[in-house]
């Protein structure tokens, strides 16, 4: 049995598979580009009742505003100088949607719990819509 995730314009970099917190044999991996899906084959065949967890290590790109998914935009702040900032924000409702910010099943039947690391320079401020789990500064 394979497991396959939405995922576009993400380069993996690496990717392991858990059952019940051990590691798994791959047989294969790989991106189908006309799909937009990346397929896993593990040597096991997948059982009822046990916990699986995917791990993948990857980078992506940030899309213009009006393709969605993880996107850049400006604002004018027009209290202090009318000058110009920056962000970056998601929206998955258009455009390339979440498979394009991250691996997934990318469907509205779907619904799923998922955690976020997010990496920054300390001069930047991020903001999420979901509770802190943990702050760290790294070098």
């Amino acid at each position: 049995m394979n497991i396959s995730v939405d995922a576009l314009n993400l380069n993996f970099l690496s990717l392991s598979l858990y059952a019940n917190n051990v590691r798994q044999q791959l047989i294969s991996s790989q991106y189908d580009s006309s799909t937009y899906r990346f397929t896993i084959k593990p040597v096991m065949f997948l059982k009822p009742n046990i916990t699986y967890r995917l791990e993948f290590n990857y980078t992506g790109l940030i899309n213009d505003y009006r393709d969605g998914g993880l996107f850049y935009t400006r604002w004018r702040d027009n209290y202090f100088g009318y000058t110009n900032h920056y962000i970056v924000a998601t929206f998955f409702a258009i455009g390339y949607g979440a498979r394009s910010t991250f691996p997934c099943f990318d469907d509205p039947s779907f619904k799923a719990n998922f955690s976020v690391t997010l990496i920054s320079p300390t001069a930047f401020k991020a903001l999420g819509n979901m509770p802190l789990e943990s702050e760290s500064e790294i070098e």
